[in-house]
């Protein structure tokens, strides 16, 4: 399955929507669903930057209207500094787009105006290990990110530079246009439509997932450019493994569970028409006889775990099964 098969009926990018999986405002700068300090980021990622909006404010989402992305954009740019070669390199951005803080009780109700900033990490930039590997003899490449509004820079953004950071996307992150909490992985059925317990995965089914941060491609897609076919893959190796498992709740796993089987999927790679949008293209296994269905309060029966050379991330949802929901 080398071309997208899927038609995305949900707009996955720059809907102006003011909520922010994760995120707190910290007066310096906040990135995307990436908590941690430095921020591990890839190349080609989409990250959300969230910093003070300083005079005069942004009233309104302004949106690039065109690729290869701008990288300069209401006034704002973003400029990633780092030790190994290039020494700096412009990041480009999707959209600018004015936000509530979330303030501080101790702050009051007012502290300040906030703008987040949606922006692609250059495939310039050098993960510090490229292999994943922190022992690996390489040298280690020191990152800041810096944003500039109308020339005056905001304090430096320190960052972790990986070869990949997958995130899998969920309805609560900034550039997803579904419900937002409780979070819900974006994984697709043919028509485009949502996987939900309402409309759960079946067996034998091909589904696509979405992720970010899975690293440069082959063939190389220049930094802010579009996919422009069905065929770049991730230059790192990306593991897949499926597991089915009765959850309490949404929670996923850092790692591949004990029973968690190999998955062979039909498609790992950039969305054609997407900039940094990868999708994933698996099959839905067969449950076994005793695995529970999913019920109203959101309890997934099914598992996906993607695993990359420097990070792991999972989806937990829901996949049609003969047995009772769970209780």
């Amino acid at each position: 399955m080398q071309r997208t098969l899927f038609t995305v009926a949900f707009a996955l990018f720059l809907t102006g929507s003011a909520a922010l999986s994760g995120q707190q405002f910290s007066g310096l700068g906040t990135i995307g669903y990436e908590s941690a300090i430095p921020a591990r980021v890839a190349p080609g990622q989409i990250i959300s930057i969230v910093v003070p909006d300083a005079e005069p404010r942004i009233a309104e989402a302004v949106l690039a209207s065109e690729v290869p992305l701008p990288s300069t954009l209401a006034g704002f740019s973003v400029v990633i500094y780092q030790t190994a070669t290039p020494r700096q390199v412009a990041a480009p951005i999707l959209g600018v787009t004015p936000v509530a803080p979330h303030c501080p009780a101790a702050v009051g109700r007012d502290c300040g105006r906030a703008v987040r900033l949606d922006v692609q990490v250059p495939f310039e930039m050098t993960p510090d290990y490229p292999d994943g590997d922190v022992g690996a003899p390489q040298p280690l490449n020191e990152a800041v990110l810096v944003v500039r509004k109308r020339g005056i820079p905001y304090p430096a953004i320190p960052l972790a530079p990986r070869a990949d950071s997958i995130h899998i996307l969920t309805t609560c992150d900034a550039l997803t246009s579904g419900p937002h909490p409780p979070c819900r992985p974006i994984i697709a059925h043919a028509d485009g439509s949502l996987v939900s317990e309402s409309a759960p995965g079946k067996p034998g089914e091909t589904l696509v997932l979405y992720a970010y941060g899975l690293g440069v491609t082959n063939p190389a897609v220049a930094t802010g450019d579009a996919a422009r076919a069905s065929g770049s893959r991730p230059a790192q190796a990306v593991s897949v493994y499926s597991e089915f498992a009765p959850f309490r709740n949404a929670n996923v796993l850092e790692v591949p569970g004990e029973g968690a089987l190999p998955v062979i999927p039909a498609y790992v790679g950039l969305v054609e028409g997407f900039v940094g949008l990868y999708q994933i293209n698996f099959v839905v296994s067969q449950p076994a006889a005793n695995t529970p269905a999913c019920d109203h309060l959101h309890r997934p029966n099914f598992v996906l775990t993607v695993v990359g050379s420097a990070k792991t991330d999972s989806a937990a949802f829901c996949v049609e099964s003969n047995a009772p929901p769970m209780r």
